[in-house]
């Protein structure tokens, strides 16, 4: 477990206590709850908890670094099917980057759920960085997250199940399916589809 929100599994080399999170691939065989550059003061808690049928690892009331008076709580729930969910309490970071993912065993088994890049901060600053901080009220990531958000994994890197183009925009194929898709439904969604000029002129 890394102070700052990161759980790492037969390490053997870096790890998270780098305080500016960076774009994956970062760290083999981690699972980056809510990477970000936290401590812990008086009243903050690492712990983890073996279950019949889970296993908790939890940052309690962690502070951001050189900021009095922040709280953040987050807790990864792993289980026996190696499956995992994130859980989210209280989240008060306003002057350091997010990260949240995980990566596997090699640098193609990654899954970014979000990486928060404000801008002029940290190491990476990418042209689509953000002008707020991450919880300003413009930050909807915070909002769906803080005090009961979750996030569930299936443990295998989460790469992009592509069997069915349609489960992702990133899929090859996806536009084609999803014209397939909505032409399907009505044949006059784009002069695309295939049927469009006959439903055209029975319009007529």
């Amino acid at each position: 477990m890394a102070t700052n929100g990161c759980l790492h599994f037969d390490l053997t080399g870096s790890y998270c206590g780098d305080y500016t999170p960076d774009p994956l691939p970062q760290y083999s065989n981690t699972l980056f709850v809510f990477w970000t550059d936290l401590i812990k003061d008086n009243g903050s808690a690492m712990k983890a908890k073996a279950f019949d049928d889970y296993t908790i690892f939890g940052w309690y009331k962690m502070r951001e670094y050189n900021r009095s008076g922040s709280d953040n709580s987050i807790e990864v729930w792993l289980y026996p099917n190696n499956t995992f969910e994130y859980r989210y309490g209280e989240l008060d970071i306003k002057t350091h980057d997010v990260l949240i993912g995980e990566q596997g065993p090699t640098t193609s088994d990654i899954y970014t759920y979000l990486f928060f890049d404000e801008c002029n901060t940290g190491t990476t600053n990418q042209s689509g960085c953000k002008n707020y901080d991450w919880n300003s009220s413009s930050n909807t990531y915070n909002t769906l997250l803080e005090d009961g958000g979750s996030l569930y994994g299936v443990g295998t890197g989460n790469a992009l199940d592509c069997s069915n183009p349609l489960n992702n925009s990133a899929c090859t194929g996806y536009a084609a399916a999803y014209l397939t898709q909505q032409c399907g439904i009505d044949a006059l969604y784009s002069e695309s589809c295939t049927l469009y000029w006959e439903a055209y002129d029975d319009l007529q």
